[in-house]
């Protein structure tokens, strides 16, 4: 890996300065102190018309209290009119304060103006909603996803793919499971949506008997089920697409909301725009499908020897079996022996979740396997065969290459996966908090260790107090914890609230586009798009950080999600200024048999220790 540095970018602004004397002398600001646990949002939404003065809210818990922040034009209203006016809506409101914009922090005055935006695919009545909602639905319908959008204490912009899913679809789908959910779904906030209107309203703050059929919940069709999410990064470059492509993805939205702001509100900050950082960037000179060739070539040679069953558990037709069966052979020289019999390494066919949730199905006893005994790899018919028939080739490529790696980890050497990693300075553990139970993973060469940590005083967790108590067991914000052998240094890593950005440049030029822009050259990818291609580290404040982004040569024209910041924090007190070996550590995210044939966000040693952890669970 060869080391170059790069700007990139984070959704985080650099701190506005804001132009306090003239946000007091246009607006008035008060806070309403919540008396109530729960903040009722319907509260003003359904009484908009006799609240007329009020421009924006937004809803903030502060010291563990609830406070509104009502923004309205200058001497519009007083704080005794509007203590009147929202008591009869509701009695239980607490004091209210006019407030000077001085007293309030910076992201709740950029909410109150973000909230305000009527401009292309933003929907109306966010105002008093306090989050703003962008439409991408191209139809109405009983499910629906909005991109939520608001700015965090940190200044960082999210913007979050949510469902929302109307009565009516519940009482339909779900039947007698809707009574299972009705306890959570009761207490959920109601929605009107007009999508004809570009209109949303929160009309009620939970169940009642009256409520309509065709209001909405913001949840899921199916509980725990994520909507469909809208990709973080999309770009077209085809000559007229650029600009309109670009703003149909979570950071072009972000972008063009920014510069939304900048264009109405310049009177009231200055110019804002998203940081800027220089980071070392390591580019693995490779393209993302050789990597992945060399990869099956790898999985290729470490099964040449070996017998695979196909152990069906769902009595599949023949068919079906055999489609599976010719297609490792005739694409990765795999033999598979079909068999009602498992054998050490076995491929199982069974059906997903989905499957036995249905009405007909629920009788049945699930299909999944496990023996402690032999190395398995589950896979789902619903996600191997598509509707046609066919062989989905991605999902049955990567249940072989899951299979592989917990062939690997019973080896334990990752020498068939990863040739010419060194890991051997370091010691990397994992706390599952589910198990209160800490791992450790050691390696000398390829051959490597994976241990239970049994003594307090050899726990990093433990030593360096970084367990908290929550909901009744203890957890961690760390994601893990890297020993320096030869330091002695402790380090934690753990993730932030930053994500990086594609370059303000490409906003630009997609908005100026003149022929096609090509944006995928190593050229360009510098330039547009360095802070989500490679691996890329900055030190900041006496902290390292690093991402992991997509291999650069070969990025697509489209990538689902953000590459988030993560940080490292040395734990020694006394030798804080000790930086981790950078280059060793990101050798152990330079592989792509963690995440199929792209590179993995943690550690490899993290997958192992995951797989050996899911391995003592299934055993129990």
């Amino acid at each position: 890996m060869i080391p170059v540095q790069n700007k990139i970018y984070l959704n985080q602004l650099v701190s506005p300065c804001l132009k306090l004397e003239q946000l007091n002398q246009d607006f008035d600001l008060y806070a309403v102190h919540c008396t109530r646990k729960y903040i009722s949002r319907a509260l003003l939404n359904r009484n908009q018309e006799k609240m007329p003065t009020i421009k924006a809210v937004y809803y903030a818990k502060e010291s563990n209290k609830d406070i509104i922040y009502i923004l309205t034009s200058k001497n519009k209203t007083n704080p005794f009119e509007l203590k009147r006016s929202l008591t009869e809506l509701d009695d239980t409101l607490g004091r209210i304060d006019q407030l000077n914009f001085s007293e309030i922090d910076q992201n709740i005055i950029l909410n109150l103006f973000l909230i305000q935006l009527q401009v292309f695919s933003t929907v109306k009545g966010c105002n008093l909603l306090g989050k703003l909602y962008i439409n991408t639905n191209t139809e109405e319908g009983p499910k629906l996803k909005f991109e939520e959008v608001s700015f965090d204490k940190n200044l960082t912009i999210n913007v979050q793919t949510r469902a929302f899913t109307q009565i009516s679809y519940y009482k339909r789908y779900l039947g007698k499971s809707l009574l299972k959910n009705m306890k959570s779904w009761g207490r959920s906030p109601r929605y009107q949506i007009n999508l004809k209107d570009s209109t949303i309203k929160q009309v009620a703050n939970c169940y009642h008997e009256d409520e309509e059929d065709n209001w909405y919940l913001k949840h899921p069709a199916r509980k725990n089920n994520k909507p469909n999410q809208t990709p973080f990064f999309y770009l077209d470059g085809k000559i007229g697409q650029a600009r309109t492509s670009f703003l149909t993805s979570k950071s072009g939205i972000a972008y063009f909301l920014i510069d939304q702001l900048n264009r109405r509100y310049s009177q009231y900050f200055n110019k804002l725009k998203f940081r800027e950082i220089l980071a070392t960037s390591y580019d693995q000179g490779i393209s993302q499908k050789k990597r992945g060739d060399i990869l099956l070539q790898q999985i290729q040679e470490f099964w040449g020897n070996k017998e695979i069953v196909l152990l069906d558990r769902i009595h599949e037709s023949s068919e079906v079996l055999n489609n599976i069966v010719n297609f490792l052979e005739e694409n990765l020289s795999i033999k598979v022996r079909i068999s009602q019999t498992s054998s050490h390494f076995n491929l199982v066919l069974i059906h997903d979740l989905d499957y036995y949730s249905k009405e007909e199905n629920k009788d049945k006893t699930d299909s999944y396997y496990s023996n402690q005994n032999e190395i398995i790899q589950n896979l789902t018919i619903e996600k191997v065969i598509n509707k046609s028939g066919t062989v989905a080739k991605s999902a049955l490529v990567n249940a072989i290459k899951e299979l592989t790696v917990k062939a690997i980890l019973e080896l334990q050497n990752f020498e068939p996966l990863s040739t010419g990693i060194d890991l051997n300075s370091f010691v990397f553990y994992r706390y599952y908090t589910k198990h209160n139970q800490t791992l450790a993973f050691e390696s000398n060469g390829t051959n490597f260790s994976i241990t239970p940590v049994t003594t307090n005083y050899e726990d990093p967790f433990l030593l360096n107090n970084l367990l908290i108590e929550r909901n009744d067991q203890l957890t961690t914000d760390v994601e893990f914890v890297i020993l320096d052998k030869q330091t002695k240094n402790y380090y934690a890593v753990s993730k932030t609230t930053l994500k990086t950005m594609p370059s303000p440049a490409l906003y630009k030029a997609a908005n100026n586009q003149q022929g096609t822009l090509a944006y995928r050259n190593k050229e360009a990818r510098n330039k547009y798009l360095a802070g989500l291609i490679n691996l890329n580290y900055f030190y900041e404040n006496s902290q390292l950080y690093y991402n992991v982004g997509v291999i650069g040569n070969g990025v697509q024209s489209k990538e689902p999600v953000a590459s988030v910041i993560r940080k490292i924090e040395s734990l020694n007190s006394n030798n804080r200024e000790t930086l981790l070996n950078m280059q060793q550590f990101l050798q152990s995210m330079d592989v792509v048999w963690v995440k199929f044939k792209n590179l993995t966000v943690l550690p490899f040693p993290i997958k192992l220790m995951n797989e050996y952890m899911q391995k003592k669970i299934q055993d129990l």
